[in-house]
């Protein structure tokens, strides 16, 4: 006879729903007491890189220090930029 290969015990079933249901409640706990000011928007320093017609290309500042970590030389030369498209369009 063919045994299954995934052994499923109802006990083990109920403990892991009990576990994310703990942790569901926590997490919309945690974000209905969130308010404005817990949330930064926008406050990365940055630089217009380049501008044309409505769009922006930013080149971001680094929030922390450069490491000398040799993983994070290959990353350090790497640069973060984004094109934010703000021309509105008219059909």
């Amino acid at each position: 006879m063919f045994s299954f290969p995934i052994q499923i015990l109802p006990a083990d079933v109920a403990e892991e729903t009990a576990a994310l249901n703990a942790k569901l409640a926590k997490g919309i706990n945690n974000l209905s007491n969130l308010t404005d000011d817990d949330i930064d928007i926008g406050s990365t320093p940055k630089d217009v890189v380049f501008a044309q017609d409505g769009i922006k290309v930013y080149h971001y500042h680094p929030l922390v220090e450069k490491s000398t970590t040799s993983s994070s030389r290959r990353t350090e030369s790497r640069s973060i930029t984004t094109i934010r498209w703000s021309r509105n369009r008219r059909s």
